[in-house]
């Protein structure tokens, strides 16, 4: 990894999942309409642990019933909504979110590589999926971390994929991964 790499991800990796968000540069560039994506917000900052403007708390309480926001990121999260509520796109956000600014080298073997790995439903799920990670990564800044495309994974600078694969027990069980999450 180059000096100017490791300076790009290390100015990452500083940013909230909200941070980024709000950057048109990063992860803003993939939100087509702001205001719709309030209540995504607030439920980034729950899962993120991360402070909530009053607008974000209202929505927390309305939707959870809880009065009290985390304080602490969520190991797990479990969401009941109907279909054509964003779930997908929120989840390849997420995961281009932890792929990209987030350093996992640490954590990892020389030779080792990080998987951020999405579950799909089916194949046309996982292609939708695909195709996400693939317009949310077309920033400038984040296409330069993109070091190899194939059809259901996304290779990054900083020895991290992100992977999309259909449910299955063989295709998830006993792998290593830095973060997982399901759709079904």
């Amino acid at each position: 990894m180059s000096k100017h790499s490791r300076n790009i991800a290390c100015k990452l990796s500083e940013l909230s999942v909200l941070d980024a968000l709000a950057e048109p540069g990063l992860l803003g560039g993939a939100i087509r309409d702001p205001e719709s994506w309030r209540p995504w917000l607030a439920f980034l900052a729950a899962a993120f642990g991360l402070p909530m403007d009053d607008g974000q708390l209202e929505i927390f309480r309305a939707c959870t019933g809880r009065a009290v926001a985390p304080i602490a990121a969520f190991q797990f999260v479990w969401l009941v909504i109907d279909r054509r509520g964003g779930k997908s796109f929120v989840m390849a956000i997420i995961a281009v979110f932890l792929a990209a600014f987030r350093d996992w080298r640490r954590f990892l073997s020389p030779g080792e590589r990080a998987v951020v790995l999405l579950v799909a439903a089916d194949r046309e799920q996982a292609k939708i999926l695909i195709r996400y990670i693939q317009g949310i990564l077309a920033t400038p800044l984040l296409a330069s971390l993109v070091e190899n495309v194939t059809a259901d994974s996304v290779d990054l600078k900083g020895s991290v994929t992100v992977e999309v694969v259909t449910r299955s027990y063989r295709s998830v069980a006993s792998r290593s991964r830095a973060a997982s999450g399901p759709i079904c």
